[in-house]
């Protein structure tokens, strides 16, 4: 029970991932790289990495590992 209320605690201390982060973190998530991630949701490659980009300044993480593991911890995707 502990857990799951520290979990939410996590959750609330940071932003969360909107609609199209999501869909990023999750292709990250899945092992699919920069070039794969713009091709599969119609944007530039650049385009992506600078999503990318924003979303560690975001989250404070250091690298795309980072921003998988705090979207697993806040349950944003499995």
């Amino acid at each position: 029970m502990k857990e799951w209320a520290d979990a939410r605690r996590v959750a609330a201390e940071k932003p969360a991932f909107n609609e199209r982060e999501l869909s990023i973190v999750s292709m990250i998530a899945a092992g699919v790289d920069n070039y794969a991630i713009a091709e599969r949701m119609n944007l530039t490659f650049h385009t992506v990495k600078f999503r990318i980009g924003k979303m560690l300044e975001k989250t404070g993480e250091s690298n795309r590992a980072g921003l998988v593991r705090y979207a697993e911890e806040r349950f944003l995707i499995e």
